[in-house]
This record gives structure tokens, C-alpha cells and sequence, in this order.
């Protein structure tokens, strides 16, 4: 693992990290804790900006609200908290509960500090307003597509014509990742050109649409595509988020910051990123081990512990700033060409909006 001087890395994150901060703060981006409109660029004039320290010249005794979420695919928080990396890093933390409210939904209403979420979900949410600042890339690839029994689907390009089903809602981000997929094979997913039969059904009822050939195939997170795997004799995963030409290099989930804490705790959030580090760290090394503090801890209520570090190990975890805004402006880039995301700015100024680096040299 590489996080064997764990203050020695805060120390060298410290000052990029702190002074990106400053010039958000100076640039007057995120000053207000209401939403902006999609495509402003915030305004105002800045009180003086106090001089950058870094995170080893500060004593903060704000307490950190942290929401983990039971989400498979949120590990490196449930293990950050479950392995007491937060506490390693010396953060003030509290656990918020999140009651069926996603991490962003609590952001809003002022009651946590954190986001950790689908990239292509926080980049909507930040479009239509979101007080949010991304700053990492986290792990790649917990969506797939699962192929129903006895067909002829083998690839993504054998999907025209199908019935396929999506998880939530037609904006869900397996929805928007399962148009990308159509439109680099060639197919037509618009209101324009629609050549396939997209049906939104709860992640629940896949299963049986898929066993009944109700739908041809679908595309959802994991582990609900792997469990259904199992349970529909002849099904198979054809195309997978990690894997795939089109996202392999592709961050999937991210990390990010309510705006008005990445501009009052700097410092903490540098921690924050740290303790998320160590844990992609230690699910990247030992799967099983991570499986097994999820499900001990009560997080994922999954028994196939042997499933669960089977997928944790094929997710690619590794926190990096930089490569996560190469994948947000890919992300950004996408959705764009697909209509999702109408923007008044290119994608590029949207990506310096919304996602601040934090250093070059310890992500």
C-alpha cells in the first residue's frame, strides 16, 4: 500500500490544495449557499482573502458530517469509517443519517458537508444549481449490462431494436450511461431517433422482467446485475462500465464538497480526501477484507461475501484529482452530445467551475 507516512502526505497536500481553495474563494465561485442557475458563474465582490495554510498549521475543531450510505458501490466511505482512517488523519467527524436522502439532497438543506455519488449524477444536480465542488475520482466501473437468456445480444451493437430496461428513472445514471453506450455503437437512443425500447422499472423488478423476456436486457449498478446473473439461468454480462473501450478510463464514482465547507475547512477537507485514499487503498489490496467490514459492519446485506470482493476487486479503486477532471470533462463532453446537460458554457468552463484539484502530486 502506498500510505506508509500518512502526515507526511497531508503536509505535501496541504499547500496546493489550500491555495485552490483561496483563488475559488477569490474567484467569488460558490459564495452563496443557495443554488445557482445552470451556467452562472457566480459573482460578487470577496472580502480579503486570509493567507493559505496548510493542513499541519491549523487546529480546526469543526466536526465533519459524514453520510454513508448502504450503496455497494460506496465502500471507500463505509471503510474509511468502519477502518478508523478518518480517525488516523485526526478529522472531527459524526455520521449523518441519511433516511432515504441522498448525500446532495442533505447538502442542500445544510445538514452534511460531503458528496460521494455517480459522477454523471452530482454533474446534473450541479448543472441545475448544486452548491457542490467535485474533487476526486474514486473508483471505476459499478454499472453493467446484463443480457437475458437465450438471445442473440453479444455486444452493445446487437441492442438495436431491443426492449431495455433501466433502474429509477430514464435520467437514472445507468439510463444515461446505457444511451452513451447505444450512441458509440451507433444506435439511436433520442426523442429523434430512438432505434431501441427503453422501459424504466425498480431495481427490484429487473430481475423478473428479465426472467419473464418482458425486456431483452438491461443496465443497472452492481451488485443487482451480478446477483441476477445467477438467478436467471442463461443470462449473461456483456458489457461492463470497467471494462468497456468507451469508460475504462472513465472515473465512475466521485468525491466532492458542499462549497461553503471546501472554502471555511480547507484543511479538513485535504483529511477527508486522505482517509477516502487509504481506504481505496485497502480495497484495491485486500477485497475480501473489505467485503467482510462492510457486511460486519451492517452496511451491505449481502451474504456472498465471496460476490462482494469479487466486484470491489474488479471496480479499480484509486482516489486521483487529476484523472478524475480528465473523466469529468469526458463525463461532461458526453452528456452534452447527448442533450442531457444544456449548458451556456462549454464543457471545459463548466469542469473549471465545478471541479477543484487538489495537488498534482499526492493523487
Amino acid at each position: 500500500m502506498k500510505k506508509c507516512h500518512i502526515m507526511g502526505k497531508i503536509t505535501r497536500m496541504g499547500t496546493a490544495f489550500t491555495l485552490a481553495i483561496a483563488l475559488l474563494a477569490t474567484l467569488g465561485c460558490g459564495q452563496q449557499s443557495t443554488p445557482q442557475a445552470s451556467g452562472q458563474t457566480g459573482g460578487g465582490s470577496t472580502s480579503a482573502v486570509t493567507e493559505p495554510v496548510s493542513a499541519t498549521e491549523v487546529e480546526d475543531d469543526y466536526v465533519v458530517r459524514v453520510p454513508i450510505s448502504a450503496d455497494f458501490c460506496a465502500a471507500p466511505i463505509q471503510i474509511a469509517a468502519a477502518l478508523g482512517y478518518f480517525d488516523q488523519v485526526g478529522l472531527k467527524w459524526e455520521e449523518v443519517d441519511m433516511v432515504e436522502k441522498s448525500a446532495e439532497e442533505l447538502i442542500v438543506s445544510g445538514k452534511c458537508d460531503i458528496s460521494y455519488n455517480l459522477m454523471q449524477s452530482v454533474m446534473q444536480q450541479q448543472a441545475n444549481g448544486l452548491n457542490v465542488k467535485v474533487v476526486m475520482g474514486v473508483h471505476y466501473g459499478c454499472l453493467d449490462f446484463l443480457a437475458g437468456p437465450n438471445s442473440d445480444i453479444k455486444t452493445i451493437a446487437d441492442l438495436k431494436g431491443k426492449r431495455l430496461g433501466v433502474p429509477g428513472s430514464l435520467g437514472s445514471p445507468p439510463a444515461l450511461l446505457l444511451r452513451r453506450a447505444l450512441t458509440d455503437a451507433g444506435i439511436g437512443s433520442s426523442p429523434e431517433n430512438m432505434e431501441v425500447d427503453i422501459r424504466v422499472y425498480s431495481g427490484s423488478d429487473l430481475a423478473m422482467a428479465l426472467s419473464e423476456g418482458i425486456i431483452d436486457g438491461f443496465m443497472a449498478g452492481e451488485p443487482l446485475v451480478a446477483m441476477v446473473q445467477r438467478q436467471v439461468d442463461g443470462s449473461e454480462i456483456i458489457w461492463r462500465q470497467a471494462t468497456a473501450e468507451l469508460t475504462k478510463d472513465e472515473y465512475c464514482c466521485v468525491l466532492g464538497f458542499s462549497t461553503e465547507f471546501l472554502e471555511s475547512h480547507p484543511a479538513l477537507a485535504e483529511k477527508v480526501c486522505l482517509a477516502v485514499d487509504m481506504a481505496c487503498d485497502f480495497i484495491a489490496s485486500d477485497p475480501a477484507g473489505a467485503a467482510k467490514a462492510q457486511y460486519d459492519t451492517g452496511r451491505i446485506s449481502s451474504e456472498d461475501l465471496a460476490l462482494n470482493a469479487e466486484l470491489l476487486d474488479s471496480f479499480n479503486h484509486g482516489g486521483d484529482s487529476r484523472k478524475g477532471k480528465e473523466s469529468y470533462l469526458n463525463c461532461a463532453l458526453a452528456l452534452m452530445d447527448l442533450g442531457v446537460l444544456e449548458l451556456n458554457e462549454t464543457a471545459a468552463e463548466f469542469t473549471e467551475r465545478n471541479y477543484v484539484l487538489i495537488t498534482g502530486e499526492s493523487f
